[in-house]
């Protein structure tokens, strides 16, 4: 709905059913972060931009599972790769 714009559209969309990916209208369907995209959808763009923000930092903040201890990169991210007890 506004592709030149990085603003709340994605999830006003959500809530007229208009989710890019069934994965994102989840976020909508689901009754635990239904709320969250209620809010955001009629949130500010500057309180989206402070959110999308924060959430990029902890994303960047994610080490990396090879490097802790007991992490692993998985083959499949639906199963762990062993069991190491």
């Amino acid at each position: 709905m506004s592709p030149g714009k990085f603003n709340n559209q994605y999830y006003k969309n959500l809530q007229k059913k208009m989710g890019l990916l069934r994965t994102d209208q989840m976020l909508y369907a689901d009754s635990r972060t239904s709320p969250f995209v209620n809010a955001m959808a009629y949130a500010p763009d500057s309180v989206f931009h402070n959110q999308f923000a924060a959430s990029m930092t902890k994303f960047g903040n994610i080490l990396d599972p090879e490097v802790q201890e007991g992490g692993e990169v998985r083959a499949d991210c639906g199963y762990v790769n062993s069991y190491d007890y």
